[in-house]
């Protein structure tokens, strides 16, 4: 069994719960986490947004950092790593693209971390700010 896989499979294979492959920003290099994004996301998941961010390489392209190495950065558990990340994919604040080889076998993930607000999240964020301005 290798450690690397945790027994689940191949690394790179698209039920790892490790994610694997290329990340990039939908504008290039960019190692800062965009503020409109803030209030979707409780504290800890923004440690792990800004943390998954600082990955950002200033040559354009880097390998998506592991669950753990997230969690170490952003001063949490594995698994509120783990969790933190399914939301930004959920959410759309990540956005993953499956590629394949030639042959049709799973190759590296591509990775985007999404710079501009999409009309869906500006209507979310909308509605919390609406929310907290009847609260004060």
């Amino acid at each position: 069994m290798s450690s690397r896989t945790g027994g689940r499979g191949a690394a790179n294979s698209e039920e790892s719960d490790e994610l694997f492959g290329k990340l990039t920003s939908q504008t290039g290099a960019r190692t800062t986490a965009p503020m409109w994004a803030r209030p979707l996301l409780t504290e800890g998941e923004w440690a792990v947004y800004t943390a998954l961010w600082s990955f950002g390489a200033w040559g354009g392209e880097s390998a998506f950092p592991r669950h753990q190495v997230l969690a170490d950065r952003a001063w949490c558990e594995r698994g509120s790593a783990q969790n933190a990340v399914r939301k930004f994919l959920g959410l759309g604040l990540l956005k993953r693209q499956v590629r394949h080889r030639d042959d049709g076998s799973h190759k590296s993930n591509e990775y985007t971390l999404t710079e501009m607000c999409t009309p869906e999240l500006a209507k979310k964020l909308v509605i919390i700010w609406q929310e907290r301005r009847v609260i004060q």
